[in-house]
């Protein structure tokens, strides 16, 4: 007499029988597009092997650019002209990778020095707006360009600059902040000056050396006599 199967001996025959199914089906499958798979498979690797070459030939590309740009520093040269001709040349034509930006700021530096107040401003404005540079740069750049613009009849430009880098709590913010308080203490508007120049003593992000320049200068101008109201 034949045994009764049981439930566990029918699982694993219909088990059996779904898995040959299974191969049966990708061998079909493989059968009639190996080819399509084969190919995909191969545009797939060239894809990859693409990209680490991209990836290794601007690595390549960025070393050599910076080993160019510290030789052109440090050329000695006694027409300071040529060299800022030289760098802005370098500059363009590094396409606005980094070694470019860094070019830029040296250039800026030398213009500055230079007493190209106009040609530093307008240099370090455009890094400040460069899409590729990193924001910890940018930052920078704008600062720099505050640095040397605060003083314009027109203080809107800079009011601007100033709101973006408190806006992102950048670390040159309480610096941008002092620049503030000291045009308004220049336009005459003295009470708001003390105001910016107390916060910035009571703020923990600038730093010891100007949160007791700015306690001085609160100290200071709250010394001073208000002015006299008009009639």
């Amino acid at each position: 007499m034949k045994p009764e199967s049981s439930p566990h001996d029918t699982e694993n025959l219909l088990r059996e029988i779904d898995e040959q199914l299974q191969q049966e089906r990708w061998l079909k499958l493989w059968q009639q597009h190996q080819k399509k798979i084969i190919g995909g498979l191969v545009a797939l690797v060239l894809v990859v092997a693409g990209i680490n070459a991209y990836v290794t030939h601007q690595h390549s590309a960025r070393i050599s650019a910076g080993e160019t740009l510290e030789k052109i520093l440090a050329e000695k040269t006694d027409k300071p002209e040529e060299m800022l001709e030289v760098l802005q040349a370098f500059s363009d034509q590094q396409n606005n990778q980094f070694a470019a930006h860094m070019a830029r700021f040296h250039l800026a530096a030398r213009q500055m020095g230079m007493g190209k107040a106009d040609d530093a401003a307008s240099t370090y404005k455009s890094l400040a707006d460069a899409p590729t540079l990193p924001e910890e740069m940018k930052d920078l750049a704008a600062y720099r360009w505050l640095q040397i613009s605060w003083q314009k009849d027109d203080f809107s430009e800079a009011e601007k600059v100033i709101q973006r880098l408190v806006d992102r709590h950048s670390a040159l913010a309480p610096l941008a902040r002092e620049i503030k308080a000291v045009r308004l203490h220049h336009d005459g508007k003295t009470a708001e000056a003390a105001t910016i120049y107390q916060a910035l003593a009571a703020d923990d992000k600038a730093s010891d050396q100007l949160r007791q320049r700015a306690a001085e200068l609160a100290r200071y101008l709250a010394s001073q006599p208000t002015p006299a109201s008009a009639p």
